[in-house]
């Protein structure tokens, strides 16, 4: 059977979603963000994986297939999302800055090799049970809507790497209305850059690639060695 976390402020299933009595709908009037797609990993059994999707992308019919044959190829150890973030390591990581040196692996975009990343993108997701049922509420509300971050700070504090892996250009594509003005990706965009530096200050999250370090733990020689004024954010973090 399956389960299905339905995030909207639907109170009940809707007429367009498929009846079949081996799929059980868990729906949240509340609509209490993105992040309770995970939650449900919380009432199935360890050797279930759940698989994230949105509304807003058009999946490969071989996509469940693919990304579960990943997830069982790293192990148990691994989650898998088909789309990833990292960021240019800089020296000191209190000179990074948000958008300069954030490098996005879109969801349409083609990657010849898996690589692992520090963080995810939520809707194209697989995870082992084990490794995100006890991920908690967010403890701020501004985390709701960034679940990407809430979640990846949380696989890297059970030390659950993140695999963002290979596939082909538009092998995932977006719908027209993934970048309507009011899509949800947009509507936190002013809290994101708070969220990203407040885990790194405040919970010791590394937004970095392990693929930039040398086996000694060193940061490579790809690093930037920044020398522009802290930003606004991280000052008033500092600040904190």
């Amino acid at each position: 059977g399956s389960e299905m976390c339905i995030r909207d402020r639907y109170k009940s299933v809707d007429t367009d979603l498929v009846v079949d009595n081996r799929m059980i709908y868990h729906v949240n009037p509340e609509n209490p963000g993105p992040w309770v797609r995970y939650k449900v990993a919380q009432s199935l059994n360890v050797e279930d994986i759940l698989i994230t999707l949105d509304d807003d992308l058009i999946y490969p019919d071989d996509y469940i297939s693919s990304g579960i044959s990943r997830l069982k190829h790293y192990g148990k150890n691994y989650s898998i999302c088909f789309g990833g973030v990292y960021w240019d390591p800089v020296v000191p990581l209190r000179y990074l800055e948000y958008h300069s040196q954030k490098r996005l692996i879109n969801y349409t975009d083609e990657l010849i090799h898996d690589i692992q990343v520090p963080v995810l993108l939520g809707g194209a997701g697989f995870h082992w049970i084990n490794n995100i049922k006890n991920i908690s509420k967010p403890s701020e509300s501004i985390y709701y809507t960034n679940d990407d971050l809430w979640v990846s700070q949380h696989l890297q504090n059970i030390g659950c790497k993140i695999i963002s892996a290979a596939k082909s250009e538009q092998w995932i594509k977006e719908h027209s209305f993934q970048n309507a003005p009011d899509a949800l990706w947009r509507r936190d965009q002013k809290n994101r850059k708070k969220v990203f530096y407040n885990l790194i200050l405040k919970k010791g999250f590394s937004p970095y690639c392990p693929a930039q370090k040398k086996n000694n733990g060193k940061i490579s020689s790809c690093l930037i060695l920044s020398t522009h004024p802290l930003s606004i954010e991280i000052l008033e973090h500092l600040k904190n």
